[in-house]
Parts: structure tokens; sequence; C-alpha cells
């Protein structure tokens, strides 16, 4: 009994305290009497004392984390308005009738306000389907803005309200909650949309930074604008370039540059800023994606030596037959190594086996080079915790010694259609000649064997996952031909 009436207290302690009246002066100037929830840092103030005590309460918990999370990214807090939106030592969200739009935040400083009907929907949503709107969280990030001086562009600014449009996805996701539908959209389409917005650029050719961020337009035939497209461009950022650790830097980095006098100063802030939160030169990046990053910016970050690579691998030339080695090296000793060869347009990952070997070690070993080899593409991809860095490419280049000695039988074996959608032909130049087929896959596990006894023989490997394979040809126990094939 005396548990049960602790616990009754404890609960009528917190719903006192939680519906404490409090006096609101609106941005407006009006003067309102609302009940406060408190959190650690955040104040909820609504005009009903009869709220589900719990709903609010897990409301200001989110939102607290929220500002928690919007801290550690910037290293600052919104400058504070005590007595007007910075009350008992807590930035205010208050609901009110009217205000600059569904939400409204000052930039750098304390206070929020949400109309009436945006504040009740928000409780609808968490009290009745624990989702969350999206608008308080943007908001603080308008809160949480104090870079004008380094990133605002001088005429048609989508930086400022794009900062708090990717912000607030990535306040939602640390706080953990589930967002409500915008719109038409549930809140997982809207994002998607959001993210989806840089390869549409991509993909339209006449697009570049001078007609979409440089003027303020997004995409066009969207129902989002540049703010969402500079958003989508730090969505990239954040997934190819060291996930939270760029988001935790890139804005502190920010800070520490120069003011900006020119729209130019502001893109090439944000280009280093983002190049050093990433650890690693992404001039040649944004300028792939068309933006105009100075010579004076790519100067600077050349000069900066960043990045976990120490020495690069250089290309090679060899003759057939012989061993490659290509090698890297990195300051992490924690460095993890992925090499891989290109495949048509892209880079695969190469798997020990056959004639590779140290595909995960900073010397990547290929045997018995082939003449079919030459012009092989590699690079290796340098991880370190989240983050990614990727060499350049090094070439590989083979001498074919075939006919050098009159007394060489010409073993030479040449494949056609390679790529090639499921038969392969391979022709000997030698006709008295037997030997064994082998075929591997990009793991190094044997898929497929015969014997090659004639001119041209085919296999069939249509079945076969797509992707590369890898052949050698023996006489005995002698290796007289490597190569690979690609299915497509």
């Amino acid at each position: 009994m005396k548990s049960l009436l602790t616990l009754v207290s404890i609960a009528f302690t917190i719903i006192c305290f939680s519906q404490a009246a409090q006096s609101y002066t609106t941005f407006q100037g009006a003067p309102l009497s609302l009940y406060s929830w408190q959190g650690n840092k955040i104040m909820l103030l609504s005009s009903s004392n009869t709220l589900n005590p719990v709903t609010m309460n897990n409301w200001v918990l989110k939102m607290d984390t929220a500002y928690d999370y919007y801290a550690l990214c910037t290293g600052k807090v919104p400058n504070p308005n005590p007595g007007v939106t910075y009350i008992n030592s807590r930035s205010t969200i208050a609901e009110v009738a009217s205000t600059c739009g569904a939400g409204c935040g000052y930039l750098g400083a304390t206070g929020i306000e949400m109309l009436s009907s945006y504040f009740t929907n928000m409780y609808s949503l968490i009290d009745g389907q624990n989702l969350y709107d999206q608008v308080p969280f943007y908001e603080l990030g308008r809160n949480f803005w104090f870079y004008d001086s380094k990133l605002k562009y001088q005429t048609n600014d989508p930086i400022v309200t794009g900062y708090a449009v990717f912000m607030r996805f990535i306040a939602m996701e640390a706080a953990h909650v589930q967002g409500g539908p915008f719109n038409s959209w549930t809140f997982s389409q809207f994002k998607n949309n959001v993210i989806n917005l840089l390869p549409t650029y991509m993909a339209n050719t006449s697009l570049n930074w001078a007609n979409t961020l440089g003027v303020g337009q997004g995409v066009p035939n969207s129902s989002l604008g540049a703010t969402d497209l500079f958003a989508s461009f730090c969505f990239y950022l954040r997934d190819n370039y060291c996930g939270k650790q760029w988001i935790e830097n890139v804005w502190k980095y920010a800070d520490l540059r120069p003011n900006a006098v020119t729209t130019q100063d502001a893109v090439d802030n944000f280009v280093i800023a983002s190049s050093q939160a990433a650890n690693s030169d992404l001039s040649s990046l944004f300028l792939t994606w068309k933006w105009p990053v100075s010579n004076t910016a790519i100067a600077y970050l050349s000069s900066l030596n960043l990045g976990r690579i120490n020495s690069q691998p250089n290309n090679i030339t060899i003759n057939a037959g012989s061993t490659a080695q290509f090698s890297i090296s990195s300051s992490e000793p924690t460095a993890y190594f992925q090499w891989q060869l290109q495949s048509g347009s892209i880079f695969q990952n190469i798997n020990n086996g056959g004639n590779y070997s140290g595909v995960n070690t900073s010397n990547l070993i290929f045997s018995s080079v082939n003449s079919s080899d030459n012009n092989n593409k590699y690079r290796c991809l340098v991880t370190i915790g989240s983050c990614i860095d990727t060499s350049n490419i090094a070439i590989l280049q083979v001498n074919n010694l075939t006919g050098v000695s009159k007394k060489k039988i010409d073993y030479s074996l040449s494949v056609y259609p390679n790529p090639g959608s499921g038969v392969f032909s391979f022709e000997l130049q030698n006709s008295n000649f037997e030997g064994q087929f082998y075929l591997y896959n990009a793991f190094g596990e044997r898929v497929y064997s015969t014997i090659i006894n004639s001119n041209v023989t085919e296999i069939d490997i249509s079945e076969k996952t797509k992707g590369m394979y890898f052949y050698k040809l023996l006489s005995g126990e002698k290796l007289i031909s490597t190569g690979k094939i690609f299915l497509e």
C-alpha cells in the first residue's frame, strides 16, 4: 500500500509540475497564459492543461534529445532571451494562434512558435500513433543556425533554410522518432524524395550550380526546392564520407572559416569545411557536381594533405607470366583495405582466390599475369571506422612475350565475346594441345571445368550469377594461360 501511495504521489507531483501556468509573450507581442511542460533543455507551452502528461513528457524528452544533438554538431547553443523565449533555463516551444508560418523559430536564438493547429496535430500524432511531425525539429535547426557570415549566399540564398531542412531529418534520427506524414507523402517518402534530388540533378546535363542553388532554384518539375536540393547534397556527403563524423564536424569547420565577402567565398567555405569533416579533399567531387570551386580553395585543400592514405598505388608494367604487386600505405594502424578491379564502368571488390591474394591488405598480389590482363585498372578502399578513403587508380600493363623464342610453342588463348551473356568461345592458337580448363567466381570458388583439346571450345555459363570470373588453363601441373571474363 505504501508503494502504491508513493507512486500516486510521484505521478501527482509530475502532473502538477508539468501543468504549471506560465505567462508568455508571442513573437508578435501578444500576452498569453499557457501551461508549461518542462524537459531539461526544452519547455513546451500549451493552451490546454488537460493534455496527457505521458504524451507531453515523451514529446519534450524527444525535443531535449534533438536539442542536445544540435549542440553536439555545432558546438554551440542558441543565444538565450531570458524571460521571453528562455524560461527557467529552457528554450520555449509555444502554441500560438498567429506566427510567421506553421512554425517559426529565431535564427541563432531561443524560441519556437507553432500554430495551434500544428501543435494540436503533433500532440495527436504522438498520443495516437507515436509519430512526430517535423515542424519543431526543423525550427530547432533555425535556432541552431550560426553561419550567416560563413555560408550564406549574397542573393537567393538556399543554405540557411537548407541547413534546417537537412538537420531536421538528422535530429529526428538522433531522437529515434518516426516522422508523421508530410503533405500527401509518408515521412519515409518525403525523406527519400529529398535524397533522390541529387541523382535527378546529375541525370539532367543542363543543370548546374549556377542555374539551381546559385539562383535559389531546385530541380525542375519537382515540388521540392533549392533548400531541399542542398539537403540532398548533404545527405550524399553524410552517407559517403564518414556518416555521423561528417555531420558532427562540418558545421564546426565552417564556423572556423573566414567571413564570406562574396557568394563564391561562401561556396568555397562549404567545400573546404566538408572536406575537412570528411578528412578527404572533395574539391573534385564538387566540381563533378558542377559547383564553382575556386582555384584558391583547390590550392588550400591540396596544402592540407587530407586523407588517411600516405602513399598511392603506382602503375605497373610487367611481362606476361610474371607477378604484379600493387601497394598502398596508411597512417592509421586500424585501417582495413579492400582492393577493387574495374569491371565495365564500375569497380568491384576482388576476393582472394585464383591468381589474387592479399586483397584485404596493403599489398595486392596478382600472380601469373596474362596478356589479357593488359590495362586492368585497380584501386583500394581504405576504411577507418565509418570513414572510407578511395585510392588513385593504378593501371596494369602487360608485355606479351609470345614468339620471343622460335622454339616456344604458341599456347595463346583468346576468348570472345567478352563481356558476354552466357556462351563464351575460347580459341587456342595451337591445335595440338590438350589441357584442363578451370573457371572461378569472384570468391575463388571453382564453378566450371572442362578439357580443351581443339582450336575452339565453347562454354555456357548463362545460368551463373552475373559478374566477373577468372579462368586458368593447365597442361598437367603447368599453368598455360589465365584471364578473366565478364558475364552480363
